[in-house]
């Protein structure tokens, strides 16, 4: 199973960036994630834990093509169209990975985001 992950869920826990799963990241939630590394108190902690994290990643190999992890998963920063906002685009990448029969499941704390996505037919949670 693909995850596709949204930047609040990795804000809330930075951790599960670690977690043994295939994780996939849009470049714009990585951009999102830098927009937050600033924050005062535990959002721009998280973010610089997370991004910190994915530059281990990068040095690993190229993350843009997919990396092992060392707890046994894999990660890839897919880039997307930054003119479109963060949330459609994660849909888009949802729907375009179903279309494809790659299994999938969005992850997102935000309600619109998982209606978007269901109308889209896109499995969420």
């Amino acid at each position: 199973m693909n995850y596709i992950v949204d930047t609040n869920i990795l804000l809330e826990y930075p951790d599960f960036i670690k977690e043994p799963k295939r994780i996939v990241l849009t470049y714009s939630v990585v951009r999102e994630l830098d927009s937050k590394k600033n924050v005062p108190g535990g959002l721009g902690f998280n973010s610089r834990i997370v991004s910190r994290y994915l530059d281990d990643c990068r040095k690993a190999g190229n993350i843009a093509e997919g990396v092992d992890t060392e707890s046994g998963g894999w990660i890839i920063v897919v880039m997307d169209d930054e003119s479109v906002h963060t949330d459609d685009s994660l849909v888009a990448l949802g729907k375009s990975m179903t279309e494809q029969n790659l299994p999938c499941t969005l992850l997102s704390n935000d309600v619109n985001v998982r209606i978007k996505a269901a109308c889209n037919g896109v499995a969420t949670d």
